[in-house]
């Protein structure tokens, strides 16, 4: 019940219009994926009383977070540098009550980031 309740809601979510103001933050437009040849995916974490979602370009790694109902660009480092042929992936999880984590990586470098604040932070390989 509650996974179909999920899948009502993602339907909705793209298929509605998204015209709410958000400030400062950029407000990222769905466009027909197959249209620019890209190919997203999608993660979602369940929050307890609430839940939330990230989606993601698996080739240029732009990711958005669903915030207020609206997809929200997630910002990139500075020192990142999208590479020709990555293949990204990223997973998220629910930790404690209303918080969670999410890591994304370059599958062909094993280049990974953590989300912080809205941006993806570089993670640091410690080589001993």
């Amino acid at each position: 019940m509650l996974m179909s309740k999920t899948i009502a809601i993602l339907i909705l979510l793209f298929l509605s219009p998204l015209n709410m103001s958000l400030g400062q933050e950029k407000q990222v437009e769905l466009k027909d994926a197959k249209a620019k040849g890209r190919n997203y995916e999608l993660v979602m974490a369940d929050l307890n009383d609430r839940w939330t979602a990230i989606r993601f370009d698996t080739q240029t790694g732009a990711s958005s977070i669903i915030v207020n109902e609206i997809w929200v660009q997630i910002k990139e480092s500075k020192e990142f540098k999208p590479m020709p042929k990555a293949r990204f992936v990223v997973k998220l999880t629910a930790f404690a009550k209303d918080k969670f984590a999410a890591i994304r990586m370059d599958k062909k470098t094993g280049a990974s980031w953590f989300l912080k604040d809205r941006r993806w932070v570089p993670i640091t390989v410690f080589d001993e």
